[in-house]
């Protein structure tokens, strides 16, 4: 018969999500020297993880706001990630064929509004930081069956090991099986556009500025990733990005730099390819026995405001600390007493960026002209009115979430 093992925790993901959930639990269990609750780590993609390699960890832009910094340094996190790290110190918004722009800069008690990071030196990072970490994992495994008692979870993997766990946080991402598996119902919009992404060589040093310009066919960022380099989010109808796929390098730039122009250098070279569909996704119930949806898997955002993976963090955030203090007193970390304040507080702040960035992405993606001109005196106003630009700044760096 087999064995059925037994933890506390059980995060279904290895991704980036479940790995900052994982390190934010060891860091807090240190600083308050407790001893760490038994954590598993579900990952159904085949993991090296001495090498900290997983398919996700690749080399797309990762916007990390100032507060989700500010969280990877009280984890002591961040001196894994630091040096791969590029700072944005002011944001750049345009329009093109117009006159409207604005830039946002952060407040004078701070020197940056977030920094640029490559997913796969965050991943890197994120591995290191767990080396030595009592953790156990299951990859490449897969959830097969869960039963949900009341006092626990029965989990069955691929392989037929059993599993027993007091909570599952599930982190795997915007598809989730486990949502699936759960018949869970979702809100999702489709925007009709598709992102493609690539890192690109300018001529002039970035001097850490990010770009966000809105076009016809939606807005396309610029992200300082080091002193000549950046990674590009280009919003477009399903067509033009199967065109944008398919041409070559120097139609590729070409294409890119009539859109952009030369605010920035001349592009001189642009890496690998890739797509992905946008659409925004919210899921109405984050919550359902025992079992916690964080990140991607309980909301996806159009990347227009680039802070996705920062909502995720505050999911992170909060989820840690509900589960710090339950096993701090030794109570059951699943119970759903525990749960009701992070419920509350964090659908009001996915409502809010969720409603927020559509905003943005319905307003700047419409080709109407009395919105046009709309939008050029209201990019005007927001370069002249220093308490807008604040709050924008503030937006930006993560702290307009409650």
């Amino acid at each position: 018969m087999q064995t059925e093992l037994n933890f506390d925790l059980v995060i279904n993901g290895g991704g980036l999500a479940g790995l900052t959930l994982a390190a934010a639990l060891v860091a807090l269990a240190k600083q308050h020297n407790q001893n760490l609750i038994k954590i598993a780590i579900i990952e159904p993609q085949p993991v090296d993880l001495a090498a900290g390699y997983h398919p996700s960890f690749d080399n797309r832009a990762i916007a990390l706001a100032y507060h989700s910094v500010q969280c990877f340094k009280q984890w002591k996190i961040w001196p894994l990630i630091e040096p791969y790290a590029h700072p944005i110190k002011q944001i750049e918004v345009s329009e093109q064929s117009t006159a409207g722009f604005s830039y946002i800069h952060p407040d004078k008690q701070h020197s940056f509004l977030g920094y640029v990071a490559e997913a796969q030196a965050l991943g890197v990072g994120l591995k290191k930081y767990l080396k030595e970490a009592d953790i156990s994992w299951f990859c490449p495994n897969k959830i097969v069956q869960i039963q949900q008692q009341r006092s626990h979870v029965d989990i069955t993997l691929d392989d037929g090991q059993k599993l027993k766990t007091k909570l599952i946080t599930s982190c795997d991402g915007a598809q989730s099986p486990l949502r699936q598996k759960l018949n869970l119902p979702i809100e999702q919009h489709d925007y009709q556009q598709v992102a493609v992404t690539t890192n690109v060589q300018l001529s002039r040093p970035s001097e850490s500025i990010a770009y966000e310009r809105f076009t016809q066919t939606g807005p396309l960022a610029m992200l300082p990733m080091s002193a000549e380099k950046y990674g590009l989010v280009w919003c477009l109808t399903p067509e033009q990005a199967q065109q944008m796929l398919a041409a070559n390098d120097v139609e590729f730039i070409g294409a890119l730099q009539q859109i952009f122009g030369f605010r920035a250098g001349k592009i001189e070279q642009i890496g690998k390819r890739a797509s992905y569909p946008l659409i925004s996704l919210v899921m109405p119930q984050l919550h359902h026995h025992r079992v916690i949806f964080l990140a991607n898997a309980s909301h996806t955002l159009h990347p227009v405001a680039g802070q996705g993976f920062n909502l995720g963090v505050r999911d992170i955030v909060a989820a840690a600390k509900v589960i710090q203090q339950a096993s701090q007193a030794q109570q059951d970390i699943g119970e759903y007493q525990h749960w009701q304040g992070y419920l509350a507080q964090r659908q009001q702040d996915i409502q809010q960026m969720t409603a927020a960035t559509d905003f943005l992405v319905r307003s700047f993606s419409n080709t109407y002209q009395p919105l046009q001109l709309m939008r050029n005196i209201g990019l005007f106003t927001l370069e002249n009115l220093p308490v807008l630009k604040g709050y924008f700044a503030n937006f930006a760096m993560g702290f307009r979430h409650s």
